[in-house]
Protein backbone atom coordinates (compact mmCIF):
# COMPACT_ATOMS: atom_id res chain seq x y z
CA UNK A 1 0.00 0.00 0.00
CA UNK A 2 1.34 3.45 -0.85
CA UNK A 3 1.17 6.68 1.07
CA UNK A 4 -0.55 8.57 -1.70
CA UNK A 5 -4.18 9.58 -1.58
CA UNK A 6 -6.46 8.22 -4.28
CA UNK A 7 -10.12 8.74 -4.93
CA UNK A 8 -13.03 6.35 -5.40
CA UNK A 9 -15.93 7.29 -7.65
CA UNK A 10 -19.27 7.82 -5.97
CA UNK A 11 -22.35 6.39 -7.62
CA UNK A 12 -24.47 8.98 -9.37
CA UNK A 13 -28.01 7.61 -9.61
CA UNK A 14 -29.42 10.69 -11.37
CA UNK A 15 -26.92 10.43 -14.19
CA UNK A 16 -27.27 14.10 -15.10
CA UNK A 17 -24.51 15.40 -12.82
CA UNK A 18 -20.82 14.73 -13.17
CA UNK A 19 -19.46 12.05 -10.87
CA UNK A 20 -18.40 13.29 -7.49
CA UNK A 21 -15.13 12.03 -6.14
CA UNK A 22 -14.80 10.83 -2.56
CA UNK A 23 -11.27 10.74 -1.09
CA UNK A 24 -10.15 7.30 0.01
CA UNK A 25 -8.31 6.51 3.22
CA UNK A 26 -4.66 5.80 2.92
CA UNK A 27 -2.21 3.99 5.11
CA UNK A 28 -0.83 7.18 6.66
CA UNK A 29 -4.17 8.68 7.69
CA UNK A 30 -5.49 8.32 11.21
CA UNK A 31 -8.52 6.11 11.81
CA UNK A 32 -11.73 8.08 11.44
CA UNK A 33 -10.00 10.84 9.44
CA UNK A 34 -9.95 11.35 5.72
CA UNK A 35 -7.32 13.28 3.88
CA UNK A 36 -8.35 15.14 0.81
CA UNK A 37 -6.13 16.20 -2.03
CA UNK A 38 -6.06 19.98 -2.49
CA UNK A 39 -6.87 21.22 -5.98
CA UNK A 40 -3.87 21.18 -8.27
CA UNK A 41 -4.57 24.68 -9.51
CA UNK A 42 -6.41 27.68 -8.22
CA UNK A 43 -9.77 28.36 -9.88
CA UNK A 44 -8.07 31.37 -11.44
CA UNK A 45 -5.78 29.89 -14.07
CA UNK A 46 -5.71 32.44 -16.87
CA UNK A 47 -6.59 36.00 -17.72
CA UNK A 48 -10.02 35.19 -19.06
CA UNK A 49 -10.96 33.31 -15.90
CA UNK A 50 -9.54 36.06 -13.68
CA UNK A 51 -11.38 38.78 -15.59
CA UNK A 52 -14.61 36.81 -15.71
CA UNK A 53 -14.58 36.01 -12.00
CA UNK A 54 -13.50 39.50 -11.03
CA UNK A 55 -16.24 41.08 -13.14
CA UNK A 56 -18.99 38.65 -12.13
CA UNK A 57 -18.16 38.09 -8.47
CA UNK A 58 -16.42 41.35 -7.69
CA UNK A 59 -13.31 41.08 -5.59
CA UNK A 60 -10.94 38.15 -5.69
CA UNK A 61 -8.91 37.09 -2.69
CA UNK A 62 -5.28 38.08 -2.25
CA UNK A 63 -4.31 34.40 -2.54
CA UNK A 64 -6.16 34.09 -5.86
CA UNK A 65 -4.59 37.27 -7.17
CA UNK A 66 -1.11 36.12 -6.18
CA UNK A 67 -1.70 32.72 -7.80
CA UNK A 68 -2.96 34.37 -10.99
CA UNK A 69 0.05 36.72 -11.10
CA UNK A 70 2.51 33.90 -10.50
CA UNK A 71 0.93 31.54 -13.02
CA UNK A 72 1.20 34.10 -15.82
CA UNK A 73 4.29 36.01 -14.73
CA UNK A 74 6.80 34.51 -17.18
CA UNK A 75 4.35 35.03 -20.07
CA UNK A 76 4.26 38.80 -19.40
CA UNK A 77 7.99 39.18 -18.76
CA UNK A 78 9.88 37.96 -21.82
CA UNK A 79 11.38 41.14 -23.22
CA UNK A 80 15.02 41.70 -22.29
CA UNK A 81 14.41 45.43 -21.87
CA UNK A 82 11.39 44.87 -19.63
CA UNK A 83 13.32 42.41 -17.46
CA UNK A 84 16.22 44.86 -17.09
CA UNK A 85 13.84 47.70 -16.26
CA UNK A 86 12.11 45.55 -13.63
CA UNK A 87 15.36 44.56 -11.90
CA UNK A 88 16.05 48.28 -11.33
CA UNK A 89 12.51 49.67 -10.98
CA UNK A 90 11.14 47.16 -8.47
CA UNK A 91 13.81 47.93 -5.83
CA UNK A 92 13.20 51.63 -6.52
CA UNK A 93 9.48 51.07 -5.87
CA UNK A 94 10.22 49.15 -2.68
CA UNK A 95 12.54 51.87 -1.40
CA UNK A 96 9.97 54.50 -2.33
CA UNK A 97 7.15 52.80 -0.43
CA UNK A 98 9.34 52.22 2.63
CA UNK A 99 10.38 55.86 2.33
CA UNK A 100 6.76 57.02 2.34
CA UNK A 101 6.06 55.09 5.54
CA UNK A 102 9.28 56.41 7.11
CA UNK A 103 8.41 59.95 6.06
CA UNK A 104 5.00 59.65 7.70
CA UNK A 105 6.52 58.35 10.93
CA UNK A 106 9.21 61.05 10.95
CA UNK A 107 6.83 63.71 9.63
CA UNK A 108 9.25 64.63 6.89
CA UNK A 109 7.52 66.24 3.94
CA UNK A 110 10.73 66.32 1.87
CA UNK A 111 11.26 62.59 2.36
CA UNK A 112 7.60 61.96 1.50
CA UNK A 113 7.85 63.91 -1.77
CA UNK A 114 11.09 62.17 -2.78
CA UNK A 115 9.69 58.74 -1.86
CA UNK A 116 6.43 59.29 -3.73
CA UNK A 117 8.40 60.50 -6.74
CA UNK A 118 10.60 57.36 -6.63
CA UNK A 119 7.51 55.15 -6.46
CA UNK A 120 5.85 56.92 -9.40
CA UNK A 121 9.05 56.79 -11.49
CA UNK A 122 9.30 53.05 -10.80
CA UNK A 123 5.69 52.50 -11.93
CA UNK A 124 6.21 54.62 -15.06
CA UNK A 125 9.40 52.75 -15.97
CA UNK A 126 7.67 49.40 -15.62
CA UNK A 127 4.78 50.66 -17.73
CA UNK A 128 7.23 51.51 -20.50
CA UNK A 129 8.87 48.12 -20.09
CA UNK A 130 5.57 46.32 -20.46
CA UNK A 131 4.99 48.11 -23.77
CA UNK A 132 8.00 46.12 -25.06
CA UNK A 133 6.22 42.83 -24.38
CA UNK A 134 4.53 40.74 -27.05
CA UNK A 135 1.77 39.89 -24.55
CA UNK A 136 0.44 43.06 -22.90
CA UNK A 137 -0.62 42.95 -19.26
CA UNK A 138 -4.27 42.54 -18.40
CA UNK A 139 -5.93 45.99 -18.11
CA UNK A 140 -6.77 47.18 -14.63
CA UNK A 141 -10.45 46.92 -13.63
CA UNK A 142 -10.25 50.08 -11.56
CA UNK A 143 -8.15 51.91 -8.98
CA UNK A 144 -8.44 49.17 -6.34
CA UNK A 145 -7.39 46.49 -8.82
CA UNK A 146 -4.46 48.64 -9.99
CA UNK A 147 -3.20 49.30 -6.47
CA UNK A 148 -3.53 45.69 -5.31
CA UNK A 149 -1.94 44.23 -8.44
CA UNK A 150 0.94 46.73 -8.44
CA UNK A 151 1.73 46.32 -4.73
CA UNK A 152 1.50 42.54 -4.82
CA UNK A 153 3.67 42.32 -7.93
CA UNK A 154 6.33 44.58 -6.40
CA UNK A 155 6.37 43.13 -2.90
CA UNK A 156 5.65 39.45 -3.57
CA UNK A 157 5.53 38.23 -7.16
CA UNK A 158 8.63 39.87 -8.65
CA UNK A 159 10.88 39.08 -5.66
CA UNK A 160 9.61 35.49 -5.85
CA UNK A 161 10.36 35.48 -9.60
CA UNK A 162 13.92 36.63 -8.93
CA UNK A 163 14.57 34.31 -5.97
CA UNK A 164 13.17 31.28 -7.84
CA UNK A 165 15.59 31.83 -10.72
CA UNK A 166 12.77 32.80 -13.07
CA UNK A 167 14.23 36.21 -13.81
CA UNK A 168 17.65 34.83 -14.81
CA UNK A 169 16.01 32.12 -16.91
CA UNK A 170 13.73 34.65 -18.61
CA UNK A 171 16.69 36.96 -19.27
CA UNK A 172 18.62 34.13 -20.93
CA UNK A 173 15.62 33.26 -23.07
CA UNK A 174 14.59 36.89 -23.67
CA UNK A 175 13.95 38.42 -27.03
CA UNK A 176 16.23 41.34 -27.84
CA UNK A 177 13.48 43.93 -27.45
Amino acid sequence: MTNSTHADPVENPAGDEPLRIRPSRTRDTLPGRRRTVPPKHSPIVDNATYRERALVEGDVTVAELLRWQWDGYARYHRSRMNLLIHIVAVPLFLMGTVGVVTALVQRSSLMAVVSIAATLVAIALQGRGHKQEQVPPEPFRGPGDAISRIFLEQWVTFPRFVLSGGWVHALREATRT
